[in-house]
């Protein structure tokens, strides 16, 4: 059985340049979430969000400069020859956290309801989808971020973008990379 995408030195330098070491120990972290930290993505998130929108300078859609920043960082990695790695790495990072959020749905389904068996099939993975939203969107953001860090420039990738998707795991978790300013993490996370 061969280890994981995310595990892979050679398709982590191909996905991620240099900046292979940190995105395995986003993943490392990450394959460690459980409902504490899963929270603490979910509340980094709402607050960057309010943060955002209330400090434009009008009406933004939190959603589609999320949906901006990534198309840049996908943009800037494929212009240095990484899609094709990078779309590897996503994938294994959408299994992992399917995997991540049914385990977390199951945990919490035994604790409220310990007499009743959980759902399964369709339901079960609907339920974990749901869960799922909590932390796989600003795992996934930092995880293309992070890989196309050192293709920051202010004519592709800028540094406001890779901020933008950064900034929920840097408050939630802790920097994505050792020289990024993450000011402070999020109360309570």
């Amino acid at each position: 059985m061969s280890s994981p995408v995310w595990q892979n030195p050679v398709m982590l330098t191909a996905a991620a340049g240099p900046q292979g070491t940190q995105v395995r120990a986003v993943f490392e972290k990450a394959s460690a979430i459980g409902l504490h930290e899963s929270l603490a993505l979910r509340k980094a998130t709402d607050l960057h969000q309010k943060f955002v929108t209330d400090n434009a300078p009008e009406q933004v859609d939190y959603g589609e400069l999320g949906l901006a920043a990534m198309t840049l960082a996908v943009n800037a990695a494929a212009a240095a020859g990484r899609q094709d790695a990078l779309d590897q790495l996503l994938g294994s990072w959408r299994s992992l956290s399917q995997a991540i959020a049914t385990d977390l749905f199951l945990q919490m389904y035994r604790r409220s309801r310990p007499d009743s068996p959980p759902p399964s099939g369709a339901a079960l993975e609907r339920a974990a989808s749901a869960a799922a939203s909590s932390f796989e969107l600003p795992v996934g953001h930092a995880l293309v971020a992070l890989a196309a860090r050192d293709l920051i420039d202010d004519d592709g990738f800028p540094q406001d973008a890779y901020d933008f998707l950064t900034t929920p795991w840097s408050w939630a978790v802790g920097a994505a990379h050792p020289d990024d300013d993450t000011g402070q993490t999020v109360e309570g996370s």
